[in-house]
């Protein structure tokens, strides 16, 4: 949880703010959010995504989070 918000945080104490709130309310969220942020954008539960597609989506969003992680 922590590091999620950290990672949408970008180094600034107000988004920091913002996720730590938005955790209170619902820390799933604050996960979706910085783990699979292309994910959460761009698919919602209805849209017709070819499945091909969607593991793109993930295996990217996981790439980008697993990079910013080991900086």
């Amino acid at each position: 949880m922590r590091l999620a918000a950290l990672k949408l945080a970008e180094g600034s104490i107000e988004k920091l703010r913002s996720a730590i709130e938005t955790a209170k309310r619902d820390y799933r969220d604050v996960l979706v959010s910085a783990e699979y942020p292309e994910y959460s954008r761009s698919i919602g539960p209805s849209d017709a995504v070819s499945p091909g597609e969607r593991q793109r989506i993930i295996e990217a969003d996981w790439k980008q989070y697993s990079e910013w992680l080991a900086r």
